[in-house]
């Protein structure tokens, strides 16, 4: 099975937006600083993702078995 989990959840856990929602709130930081973290948190972990399927599992499957 090349993908172990083919319908990973889309929707965010509700203690990421409680603590994104808390940093607005004890202005620590703007809503828009907020969201781009979010962008970038989430761009970076697809393309980690991308690396970890092209690269590194097919690398890495063979020496465990």
């Amino acid at each position: 099975n090349p993908n172990p989990n083919p319908n990973p959840n889309p929707n965010p856990d509700p203690n990421q937006v409680a603590v994104a929602a808390s940093r607005v709130y004890l202005g620590e930081h703007t809503l828009a600083q907020v969201l781009v973290g979010s962008l970038v948190g989430g761009a970076a972990a697809v393309v980690w993702y991308g690396i970890y399927c092209l690269v590194l599992r097919p690398a890495l499957v063979p020496m465990l078995s």
